[in-house]
């Protein structure tokens, strides 16, 4: 009976054994760890192979850079190294940056200065009208724009209001209306300007009206009707008792035209298109 109470025992029962005749008087448990290898007697332990460690694959790249670890407390750079040490990246690509922007607004601001320039000096002038020949329509004092460039294309037309280089007062520039060009017949009638046998319709001179000067520049004699010569324009000012034009020197050359009035732009209260 106790042979079959010892051949009954459960295998997995802690701190029991198995004893049957024949047999091994122990069985390991197949759940325990199996012992390191021991070398036979005389062979070195130099030459019993280790275990072999499971090589694990490295973690998947994510595109991100690199952690650096921190600098231990002892390694921190004092305050004078800090001082002395040369400008980090951060403070470089700043400096770079204010240069460029400095670098491009001188760029800039000489560009506008040269675009100014151009067209100032051919495209469009500023001119100050000296006297009251042509109030009301620009008063003494006023300020206006000409075209220097594009009025060349299509020539100067009657009604036009142009500026030319005074004839009399060497650097003054005088801004008159144009009456006729070259090939047209001008003629004054009871104070009325006739052109080509048609009398002019005038609302800019306020009905004033408009006679032949008693004398003329140098002893010019101009008579009427007149007959403009070609390449020629006859001038007069919008103030028809208060203005020396045509009446007084003559025709001038249509070269001698610097610009054609746009409009008034100074004081404030005159701005306005000139027509």
């Amino acid at each position: 009976m106790d042979e079959e109470r010892d051949i009954t025992t459960p295998l997995s029962a802690p701190g029991r054994s198995l004893s049957v005749p024949g047999l091994p008087q122990s069985v390991p448990d197949p759940l325990a760890p199996s012992p390191p290898p021991v070398p036979p007697p005389g062979l070195s332990q130099s030459l019993v192979q280790p275990p072999l460690t499971p090589v694990v694959p490295p973690p998947p790249s994510t595109g991100l850079p690199a952690l650096r670890p921190l600098p231990e407390a002892g390694s921190l750079p004092s305050s004078e190294a800090l001082q002395s040490s040369p400008s980090s990246p951060e403070e470089r690509p700043r400096k770079s940056g204010i240069l460029r922007l400095v670098l491009e607004f001188a760029i800039v601001l000489c560009i506008a200065f040269g675009v100014t320039w151009l067209v100032r000096t051919f495209v469009i002038q500023i001119f100050e009208v000296p006297s009251a020949s042509m109030e009301p329509t620009i008063m003494t004092g006023d300020k206006f724009a000409a075209d220097m460039l594009f009025f060349k294309i299509d020539g100067v037309k009657p009604g036009e209001i142009v500026c030319f280089n005074d004839k009399i007062q060497p650097g003054r520039i005088l801004v008159k209306r144009v009456i006729a060009v070259g090939g047209q017949t001008v003629d004054l009638q009871n104070g009325r300007v006739v052109v080509d046998g048609v009398t002019l319709f005038e609302p800019y001179t306020q009905h004033k009206l408009t006679e032949p000067l008693p004398s003329q520049y140098q002893d010019m004699t101009i008579t009427y009707p007149y007959t403009v010569p070609e390449g020629s324009i006859w001038v007069m000012g919008d103030n028809r008792t208060s203005s020396a034009d045509s009446r007084y020197f003559g025709v001038i050359q249509e070269s001698e035209v610097l610009g054609h009035a746009l409009f008034v732009f100074w004081p404030f209260e005159d701005i306005g298109m000139l027509q």
